[in-house]
């Protein structure tokens, strides 16, 4: 927490110094007066991110959120990993892929792994195409799927993971559909994200799977191709 609280100072810090270079030798009393608002500032944020209080973390956690500069994800960072009320976890999570700066998908990729259900779909949200097509990160999230046993939070991956239309993310799908340890209703789902790719490789690999003579795989791609009608 100690290490939370001195990123805040240090973000506050940067409000500052922008503050004071702004007006620097135009109005000097309000650079003082910004300031003293700020130390303010630093002081009401250093309370709230040390409180026991979950809603006072929140808030201590939207403030972060607003600031532009790196130094503020890095608190979050922090805050993510020292705390323990799952719904802040899932906020700060769900909303890092918004923050431009580096830790965002280290963030992002720690969600992934997290013991919470609700905290993983949450990290799902954040996985996207710049991350799908860095070798190193799309590893990682490959990983945490293979990992991964909850449903639910199995077909919010999916549904992330056919962003990137490429066919190596089609073959890695029909790994998953061939899989005979795994579920049906997620073969399913992976096989719905392939026919909706509708890439000439995709459609390709659609129809050698409706001769392969899977009834479950089969009966789903008929029903697809009625919904299209």
């Amino acid at each position: 927490m100690e290490k939370v609280i001195k990123k805040i100072k240090i973000v506050f810090k940067g409000v500052f110094f922008v503050g004071v270079v702004s007006v620097f030798g135009v109005i000097y009393c309000f650079c003082e007066e910004s300031i003293t608002a700020s130390t303010a500032a630093v002081n009401e944020v250093f309370e709230l991110v040390r409180s026991s209080s979950s809603v006072d973390r929140l808030e201590a956690i939207k403030r972060l959120f607003v600031m532009e500069d790196t130094t503020s994800c890095k608190a979050l960072m922090e805050i993510y990993e020292s705390e323990t009320d799952n719904y802040l976890k899932v906020f700060i999570v769900e909303n890092i892929r918004y923050k431009n700066c580096e830790e965002s998908y280290e963030l992002i990729l720690k969600g992934l792994e997290d013991v919470n259900k609700e905290v993983r779909k949450a990290a799902w949200l954040g996985v996207d195409n710049n991350g799908l097509k860095d070798k190193e990160k799309r590893k990682k999230i490959i990983d945490n799927f293979k990992k991964e046993k909850d449903r639910d939070v199995k077909k919010n991956a999916l549904w992330k993971l056919a962003i990137d239309k490429t066919t190596d993310t089609v073959n890695y799908m029909l790994s998953i559909i061939n899989d005979k340890t795994e579920d049906d209703e997620i073969k399913k789902e992976a096989l719905r994200h392939i026919y909706k790719m509708n890439t000439n490789y995709s459609k390709r690999k659609i129809s050698e799977l409706e001769k392969k003579g899977n009834k479950i795989i089969s009966d789903e791609i008929k029903r697809l191709k009625r919904e299209k009608k």
